[in-house]
Formats: C-alpha cells, sequence, structure tokens
C-alpha cells in the first residue's frame, strides 16, 4: 500500500485547493466550502442562506432540477449539503473514474445555479418543513437559544434559518445572496481519496480557473453577554443548556482545554454521565463539549430531565464545572487520546471525512495537519500541564437556557459578573 500524499494549488482567482491521496481506496471525495453562510445574511433574514443553498442544486448549467439529480446518481455519487455559521458546503463521493464528472457538476452548480422562479416556492416550502420538524425537538431547540444567546444575532443565527423570518425573504434576496457570496474569494475546494492530483488540478483550472469576482469577507465577533434565559414550555420535561468561555480551535491552549472537557462530558466515562445520571438518577441526557468559531469559543453542556428534579440537576452540573479546577486523572487523559487516535484512524478508512477535515483546518488554520502532527500534540499533553491550565484558567458559566414550565434558580457564580 502507497503512502497518502498533500498537496496545495490556488488557481489565480484565489481559490484554494488542497489534496490528499489515498491509493489504498477506489474512490474519491470532495469538501467545497463557500464563504455563504449564516453569519452573512442581512438582519431579519435568517433562513436566506438555507434557502439559497436549496435553490442552488434546482438546476445548473445544462441541468434542470430533475437531469442534476440523475447525473449525480448516474455517477454513483453520494452527496449533500450544509449550511454552517461561515459557509455553505457541498461534498460528495464517488467511484475513482466518475470523480471528474462529479466535480464538473458542482463547478457548475457554484458558478451558474439558475435559481429558477418556479422553483422559489417548493424551495421555501421544504426549508419551512426542516424548521418545522425541529419544533417538537426540545433539545435541540435549548441548544440553539443558547447558541444565539452566547453568540449574538450575527455569529448566533441557527443555519437552517427561522420560521418566523422566513417568510418575508423575496426570490430577489436569494439571487442577489447567489450572486454576492458564491464567487471564488475565499472558496475552499477539498480533495481526498483514490485520484491524479496533475490531472485533477489541469480539470479544476479549467472549471473555476476563469472565474472572477468577491472580496475577503468580514464579521464582527460582539463579546458574549452575560444573562440567563428561560422559555416556558408545558411539558414534564426539563431542558438545561449552559455555556462558559473557551479558547477557539486554532490557540495554542485549545488541546488543553479539549481534554478537560472531554473528562467533563463527552462519553459514558465522563464526570457528568456517571455522576448527574449513573449515580444520581438525575436525567436521562447529559454531555459537555467546546462549539468553536474563528475567533470565539464557548463549552456547552446540557442535560435533560424531569421538573421535579431539574433543579437539582443544574446544581450537580455547576459543581462538576467547579470541581474540574481542581484538575484530571491520567486515566482520563489517556481516555481523550485514545478517542482522538480512533477517530484519525476512522479518516484513513473515509475519503470524505478526509476531505471535511483538510477544508476544516485549512479555514482555522491556514494550512493542513498531518496525522503525525496530530500526534505529536497528543504526546505532548500531560496531567500537568492540563491541570495547570484549569488552575489558571478557572471555567466561568456564563450564559444559562432552561426550557420547562419553569425558570430555575442561579447557582452562585452563574450568569454573573
Amino acid at each position: 500500500m502507497r503512502e497518502s500524499q498533500q498537496f496545495k494549488h490556488v488557481l489565480s482567482n484565489g481559490i484554494v485547493v488542497l489534496g490528499e491521496t489515498m491509493p489504498w481506496l477506489r474512490t474519491a471525495a470532495f469538501s467545497l466550502q463557500l464563504r455563504a453562510g449564516s453569519a452573512y445574511q442581512p438582519v431579519g433574514q435568517n433562513g436566506l442562506a438555507a434557502l439559497t443553498c436549496e435553490m442552488s442544486e434546482r438546476g445548473c448549467g445544462e441541468y434542470g432540477n430533475r437531469e442534476f439529480l440523475e447525473a449525480t446518481e448516474l455517477l454513483g455519487a453520494h452527496t449533500s449539503n450544509h449550511v454552517a455559521t461561515y459557509h455553505i458546503g457541498y461534498s460528495g463521493s464517488c467511484l475513482s473514474e466518475n470523480f471528474g464528472p462529479l466535480l464538473a457538476l458542482y463547478a457548475q452548480l457554484s458558478r451558474r445555479a439558475h435559481l429558477q422562479v418556479n422553483e422559489f416556492e417548493p424551495a421555501l416550502l421544504v426549508c419551512q418543513q426542516e424548521l418545522h420538524s425541529q419544533e417538537d425537538d426540545l433539545p435541540q431547540q435549548t441548544l440553539r437559544l443558547l447558541r444565539q444567546q452566547y453568540f449574538g444575532p450575527t455569529l448566533g443565527q441557527w443555519p437552517d434559518g427561522d420560521l418566523a423570518e422566513l417568510p418575508g425573504i423575496t426570490y430577489d434576496a436569494v439571487s442577489d445572496y447567489y450572486q454576492r457570496h458564491y464567487r471564488p474569494a475565499e472558496m475552499i475546494l477539498s480533495l481526498a481519496g483514490n485520484f491524479d492530483w496533475s490531472a485533477t488540478i489541469e480539470r479544476i483550472e479549467a472549471l473555476w480557473g476563469d472565474w472572477h469576482g468577491g472580496e475577503t469577507s468580514r464579521l464582527a465577533t460582539p463579546p458574549a453577554e452575560v444573562s440567563y434565559q428561560h422559555l416556558e414550555e408545558s411539558s414534564q420535561q426539563t431542558h438545561i443548556a449552559l455555556a462558559a468561555p473557551s479558547v477557539p480551535f486554532g490557540q495554542d491552549d485549545y488541546f488543553l482545554i479539549r481534554c478537560a472537557v472531554g473528562a467533563l462530558g463527552d462519553g459514558m466515562s465522563s464526570r457528568l454521565f456517571q455522576e448527574v445520571r449513573e449515580k444520581r438518577g438525575l436525567c436521562y441526557s447529559v454531555f459537555a463539549g467546546i462549539h468553536s468559531l474563528q475567533d470565539s469559543a464557548c463549552i456547552t453542556s446540557y442535560a435533560g430531565t424531569t421538573a421535579a428534579r431539574a433543579q437539582e440537576t443544574l446544581d450537580t452540573m455547576v459543581v462538576e464545572f467547579a470541581r474540574l479546577q481542581e484538575g484530571i486523572t491520567e486515566e482520563e487523559l489517556q481516555r481523550i487520546k485514545t478517542q482522538v487516535r480512533t477517530g484519525l484512524m476512522a479518516q484513513q478508512e473515509s475519503c470524505r471525512s478526509r476531505a471535511g477535515a483538510m477544508a476544516s483546518d485549512w479555514f482555522y488554520l491556514g494550512r493542513v495537519r498531518t496525522r503525525e502532527e496530530i500526534n505529536a500534540e497528543l504526546n505532548r499533553l500531560t496531567v500537568p500541564r492540563v491541570n495547570q491550565y484549569l488552575a489558571d484558567h478557572p471555567i466561568r458559566i456564563t450564559s444559562l437556557v432552561t426550557v420547562g414550565p419553569a425558570p430555575l434558580e442561579l447557582p452562585d457564580g452563574v450568569c454573573q459578573l
């Protein structure tokens, strides 16, 4: 089995093309990221990015709506799209011999989407149905409110949109959004799998090389506000979500806090799961993780419980957050390292996962990390280093959202300056 190789090529119009050949596979994958995410929507039009993404796949170039779908299926491609804070992304994988034609399809989508007026209403209904499907998902709704509260009205917009704002979005707004944000400036195209790099770059130059326009995007990052929000819901359950400032991905101390938060709430061996769910039986679900944007990040934690046990659940979660300052154990650190290494091994089996990881690295770091580099970073992590960081940087819970029949009392130190 030949070793993988990494490549990078920048087109004259600014498009960054990243590649990693994985010759032991029979497939290839791409991840195409356009700087058109939810953060760039005008105020009051949350859902514009999602609607633009939906309409973009309803015909482009020489293909109508049905013809585009048939073309991807004839190639045996598995494709998807998503809207995130900064990007609208498209990804796909197929057999290596069909990779060039698949890239050609998405070149037309990114450059020449039809955006036909008669497709606007059906696309709008699809976006509304997606949001309606989330209305009964109270855990997701709770985390959505927390995101909006912590990151503010720009970065905190829900990528799928807002049911109250979607009806006010016009066809002209979608057309304008596509023209302004589907541009080569800051576009990332990441490739992974079994493909010939030189031949693929020639094809990419032919597909995207003469495309011009666009400017560097800029977004303000307002500081997070200290606040508690309760949404009354007639239910026997209460949903709790809290956030605390953290280190964004890419900064020097990120892996230190990542290990600590992993010990706190990542998996069934974590402290929150064991203390809140297993020992006390307070809730049916509890976890913690880090949500990172480019210049800001937060530790987020969620628990779902009965209304009668909600206050005790919150109090216990806060105690576990505070106890983290005392440090983690060697066993906890090794568990987190093993989880990360397992993820790296899984990427070796999935070109699609690898393509997405490379695009993310480039956006956040301006480079693509090798597996060896990540392994070296993990090897440098020690219990004394993690614990010294925790001692020097106490975790302070600044945002809290509850959804249920009644608000909760704030434990000492929560949502206070």
